[in-house]
Parts: structure tokens; sequence; C-alpha cells
């Protein structure tokens, strides 16, 4: 029987701590289904434009940025579903978020399922919340010793004191240990929530990688903002431990962690 559902094992390249999440959704979820999964379990605002990537080819909400200029523009990721970006379980796809900041996420199915996906789960999370707009993998690893450095009560650079300032203003935090741990722990219950709040899978009517007009991924939203002053949304949310913790595609999901 052909496989109807997937694990998708998403790992923020080059982050330290290590930060994953494995959702089940259908296989032939559509890109723009899969982007806003993407953006709900990272907890991510979607301001920013974004694309997917699979060797030279590239689907993009919006036409601002494509893998290889060289390759001419990038298609429209209204059609294509997920089964074309990650035919096998052997493929690797490239999920890329925020063009200044250039988050990567390294896509993989590592479980198929004869199953229909009747609704989006978080199976399994490592690491906590990316702050957006902290300056990409070397500002979130600054960030995130800076915190610890508060946990281990070690004294902070000028540097370190200012980026917490910041970081507990745009997340709306009070105190550096709610940040160290908003940082390191995932929100299990914050999460299943967001998914929960998104349109039923449906399948995309024509699979593929057709030409189309593009579409902008964030309408209406305000800019966000950076460390230097320029506004920001604010990213509240109560953080609930998650290390590596473990679900099943039978329901059973990522545990709180009152």
């Amino acid at each position: 029987m052909e496989a109807r559902s997937v694990t998708l094992h998403i790992d923020l390249r080059d982050a330290r701590p290590s930060v994953t999440r494995d959702v089940l959704l259908p296989w032939d979820a559509p890109l723009p289904l899969v982007s806003s999964v993407i953006q709900q379990v990272m907890g991510w605002e979607d301001y920013h434009l974004h694309g997917f990537t699979r060797g030279g080819e590239f689907w993009g909400a919006a036409p601002r940025w494509t893998a290889d200029p060289r390759d001419g523009d990038e298609a429209s990721e209204q059609d294509v579903s997920l089964r074309t970006l990650l035919p096998t379980q052997d493929a690797v796809a490239t999920y890329v978020y925020d063009y200044g900041d250039s988050w990567e996420l390294r896509l993989t199915i590592t479980e198929t399922h004869e199953e229909d996906c009747a609704d989006l789960r978080i199976l399994a999370a490592t690491g906590g919340h990316v702050l957006e707009e902290c300056g990409g993998i070397p500002g979130y690893a600054a960030l995130v010793e800076a915190a610890q450095a508060t946990a281990d009560q070690r004294p902070l650079t000028e540097d370190q004191a200012q980026l917490l300032e910041w970081a507990l203003e745009v997340s709306g935090l009070e105190g550096t240990s709610a940040l160290h741990e908003w940082l390191t722990r995932f929100d299990a219950a914050g999460a299943r929530a967001r998914l929960a709040a998104l349109p039923a899978p449906d399948p995309p009517e024509a699979d593929g990688s057709p030409e189309g007009s593009p579409v902008s991924d964030h309408p209406g939203d305000p800019a966000p903002a950076r460390a230097d002053g320029s506004p920001v949304d604010d990213h509240p949310g109560d953080p609930v431990p998650a290390g590596a913790e473990e679900g099943s595609p039978d329901g059973s999901l990522v545990g709180d962690h009152p």
C-alpha cells in the first residue's frame, strides 16, 4: 500500500545547542502548508520570505531569491507537494527563512506511514525557541551563551548585557532566568495549539513545479525588528521542556512539563 503520511525531520543547520523538530503530516501536503507547519513548530511569526530548495530546483512564495541566480527565476510553491520536494526517504531538501539572517533547515523523511494524516502532530523536539532577528546562527549562539552565563552566575561582557536586554524586550519575558528557559526548552503546548489552528491538510490540485504568479508570504504583517532598535513583534509564551521528547504517529505527542 502506498504511503500517505510521513514523519518530517526538521534540523536547524549549525545550531548549537541542537534544534530539531519531528512532525507528522500528509506526504501530499502542499508546500505552503509545510511552510506554515515549520513556522509554527519553530515558534516563528512568518514575517520574512522563505523558500524550499533541492538540488538545482527552488520553490518560493515570492520572486525575491533563488538557490543559484544563474539558474534563473524560482517557481511558485503553490501547487507543489512535499512528495515532490522529498520523493524518497533518501532525499534531502532545505527550507530557507529570512534571507537576511538566513535560517537554513535541513528537511528529511524519517518514516513513512500507510495511514492518512487526519491532523498535524508534533512528535519530538530538541532545543527551545530560536529568536527571530537575532543575527542568524552566530547571533543565536551568542544569545544562548549570554543566557547561559547568567544561569551559571558568570560575569557578562557589555555586549552580552546589551544582547540580553534586547532579547528580553522583544520576547516580552521578565528576567534572564525565564529567557534562558525559553531558549533551551521546547513549548510543546504552544506548538500543538498553533498546529491545531492551521487549515486541515489538503493535497494540491496539481503536483509539480509549474510557473505561476508568486504570492507574498506575509501580507499585512508589520515589519519585524533587529537589535539596532527597529521595531519587532513580541514572542511571548511559557516555555515547556522537551529534551528530545518522543511521540508516535498513533496519536501520542510531545508531553507537557508544567
